[in-house]
């Protein structure tokens, strides 16, 4: 339950003032996302995350944004890579055209 706090303004000859008047506690419902928001939604939020720290403290915001990520890690990671990490795409490729044999 979250408190809510119900204002009322009184008018006067000098100016507006706002004033408390109850406070009432209300139930705190799951967000949109956290109850049914589409996983192609949550991934595309996902995926505009500026920096893995940023990806990281989303994903651990809620339950089913978690869950969705853990079903597409790769297509989230990729795209926050690619703008965190300079040059990530051709490491990947030098490392990937090495063939690593044992001597």
């Amino acid at each position: 339950m979250l408190p809510v706090t119900v204002l009322a303004t009184h008018f006067s000859n000098h100016g507006a003032t706002i004033t408390n008047m109850a406070t009432q506690e209300m139930p705190r419902e799951p967000g949109f996302l956290a109850r049914s928001g589409p996983p192609e939604l949550i991934l595309c939020i996902l995926q505009s995350c500026g920096s893995t720290r940023d990806l990281l403290a989303l994903v651990s915001s809620c339950r089913y944004i978690y869950q969705v990520w853990q079903a597409n890690p790769a297509a989230v990671l990729w795209p926050v890579w690619l703008r965190e990490i300079p040059h990530v795409q051709d490491a990947i490729m030098a490392v990937s055209s090495f063939s690593l044999t044992p001597i």
